[in-house]
């Protein structure tokens, strides 16, 4: 990784950073665990650096989409820091079939969460250079 220089940008030491494409992955509840945690940590650091980062929310990992209200973990508010992601340019992707066995519809998510079907959810993996599952 670069340093000093994102690897979005022209100066960057290794410019082939800048065209991979993560997919983070996050099948785990938000709070009890590490995983929701780190998945955000993983996906926010890449995308600070310039790569297209998607994070994929699956099974009850879809639960760090809902507008909580404040709600805060060990490790502080995932609301915020997935708002903060959604900022940095992370794409955020929730599977509809997870949804639905949660109880979620679009007005349950936060604001800039997409909804994706299993097919799609598929595609966005295939076409991934590097996958990581939590």
């Amino acid at each position: 990784m670069c340093p000093s220089v994102p690897c979005g940008s022209s100066s960057c030491a290794f410019p082939q950073m800048a065209e991979l494409r993560l997919a983070v992955v996050l099948q785990s509840a938000p709070y009890g665990s590490l995983e929701a945690a780190e998945a955000l940590r993983h996906a926010l650091g890449a995308a600070v650096e310039g790569l297209q980062v998607k994070l994929l929310l699956v099974d009850a990992g879809v639960l760090l989409a809902r507008r909580q209200g404040g709600q805060e973990g060990p490790y502080g508010s995932l609301s915020e820091a997935l708002q903060g992601a959604l900022e940095a340019g992370v794409v955020v992707l929730a599977e509809q079939a997870s949804l639905s066995r949660w109880g979620l519809d679009s007005q349950d998510l936060l604001e800039g969460v997409q909804r994706i079907d299993g097919f799609e959810l598929s595609q966005l993996l295939e076409e991934a250079e590097k996958v990581m599952v939590f």
